[in-house]
């Protein structure tokens, strides 16, 4: 089962400048591809997987001296300054379990027919967790590592970050995160440093899958969603444009006056707040009623020329949707009419 500790680094530590070892080497994908493949990600089994990043762990921890409290937890952190590779394993494999647990965790919340927002909203939270995890290792990286390695790390932490922001429909930043880890994979995939062809094979096809299975399948809906919004936001904005400019001189009169009773139902809290009810003489809330029953009495005139137009035929209309106009001065009405009547009770009240 996952810990529910935080991160045992902290991105704001110093690191040292210069290690007093010679720079190591770790390649990044082809050691999570091949956990991933012997354990059990070849069929999707996620809690299988996150099981043995789990005992991976502990048997890293314990080989580093690095093991939490046992009676008492006591969270070890990683030290600054060590001399060991296998200590760069201790945040990748923490973020390959906390990855794990998200995809299971999602996995199951897509399942359900009825909608379980505790299940996405930990899955979401084991995800940042895995995020957080791969900073920790780049940080750690950018001092203790060879370059290669350094652009091994920032490639797994664009592609976390990618996925979180996927996960949570942040089309735009997933699109700019996965983009670059594409980038990063496919400048990794021609520097390979295996020695034997078999190998080198299995590199290859580690970045290939990586490139092809799991960064290309994102980054075409990232396309597909950032340009559908960026579409929606101009035909927004032209709508909003051309609106009134085949309209009447009486359907722009409306739209003025569409514009006045927003303005003043949005203004409507300064007349009277909730908080100056206890503290107000009679004077200030027979103003306030008042105010209201204008601001009402402007709505109910509106909504009456809008009806008009509404029920004219379409080429009439100016290219105007009388329809949300009606709705927006509706919705401005019931919230004054509400504020009235709390008011008149209040003041029958006091």
């Amino acid at each position: 089962m996952a810990s529910a500790s935080e991160p045992t680094a902290s991105l704001g530590e110093e690191l040292p400048s210069v290690p007093a070892h010679a720079p190591f080497s770790l390649n990044i994908l082809v050691k999570v591809k091949t956990m991933q493949q012997q354990n059990g990600l070849r069929h999707q089994d996620y809690h299988r997987y996150r099981q043995y990043c789990s005992r991976r762990l502990h048997r890293i921890r314990k080989a580093t001296k690095l093991t939490n409290g046992r009676e008492r937890f006591k969270k070890c952190a990683i030290p600054d300054d060590f001399s060991l590779d296998k200590v760069l394993e201790i945040p990748l494999v923490s973020a390959e379990r906390a990855w794990a647990y998200s995809a299971e965790l999602l996995g199951v919340y897509a399942q359900f027919i009825e909608d379980k927002p505790a299940l996405r909203y930990h899955g979401i939270g084991r995800l940042r967790k895995a995020v957080r995890y791969a900073q920790i290792l780049l940080a750690m990286c950018r001092v203790h590592c060879d370059s290669r390695t350094v652009m091994e790390a920032e490639a797994y932490e664009s592609f976390m970050s990618g996925v979180l922001e996927f996960n949570l429909e942040e089309f735009p930043a997933a699109l700019e995160k996965l983009t670059l880890a594409n980038d990063l994979y496919q400048k990794l995939s021609v520097l390979t440093t295996s020695t034997s062809e078999k190998e080198l094979k299995l590199e290859k096809a580690y970045y290939a899958q990586m490139l092809d299975s799991d960064i290309a399948p994102k980054l075409r809906q990232c396309r597909y969603y950032a340009d559908e919004s960026h579409l929606a936001e101009r035909k927004k904005e032209s709508s909003a444009a051309k609106e009134g400019a085949k309209a009447s001189k009486n359907q722009v009169a409306i739209l003025q006056q569409i514009d006045a009773v927003k303005a003043r139902g949005d203004a409507r809290g300064d007349v009277m707040t909730l908080a100056e009810y206890y503290e107000s003489t009679d004077d200030n809330i027979s103003a306030a009623i008042d105010g209201c029953s204008e601001v009402a009495g402007l709505c109910q005139e509106v909504l009456s020329k809008i009806h008009s137009e509404m029920v004219k035929p379409p080429e009439e209309s100016g290219g105007i949707d009388w329809a949300a106009h009606e709705v927006e001065v509706r919705t401005v009405s019931e919230d004054v009419s509400g504020e009235r009547s709390l008011l008149l009770i209040y003041g029958l009240l006091a």
